[in-house]
């Protein structure tokens, strides 16, 4: 049996998502197949502040993404969108082979508890968490909705 959904012109799409690369390339694809959607680049989790990531994703790899655990806004969070290059930190870069410094910036993270609060949420139909490991950080952040 069907579950008995709203038809698609009526969904409310959400996506969460932190890679700069993934973002623009959602947005492209969100406009070219004409899809209504909020697209937000924040770190869905089981807190909201903020969470360090690193500057340069890949489009779509994300594995080694998070840093850390959320950083609340009163502890000394770096400025959202700001880079910080780690000196002592270095790691190879995948397509020039060139051992640089660690960066990572400070985005958003929001538990969806607050997001569907903050954003008039009501019943939701249906939640696809695809978060390299952290899932249980993001349904975490969902108890109260899906009590």
């Amino acid at each position: 049996m069907q579950p008995n959904l709203p038809a698609a012109a009526d969904l409310d799409l959400h996506v969460f998502e932190i890679g700069l690369n993934n973002v623009r390339w959602l947005r492209w694809a969100f406009a070219h197949f004409g899809i209504r959607a909020s697209l937000v680049r924040a770190a869905a989790s089981n807190e909201t502040g903020r969470i360090a990531v690193p500057s340069a994703l890949p489009l779509g790899d994300e594995r080694q993404a998070v840093r850390g655990g959320v950083v609340r806004e009163d502890a000394g969070a770096g400025p959202v969108g700001r880079n910080k290059c780690l000196r002592d930190k270095k790691h190879r870069d995948a397509s020039s082979g060139a051992v640089v410094p660690t960066c990572f910036q400070y985005l958003p993270s929001i538990s969806l508890d607050d997001y569907a609060a903050q954003e008039g949420l009501g019943h939701m139909h249906f939640i696809s968490i695809d978060t390299e490991g952290h899932d249980v950080r993001v349904l975490q952040g969902l108890e109260r909705s899906l009590k």
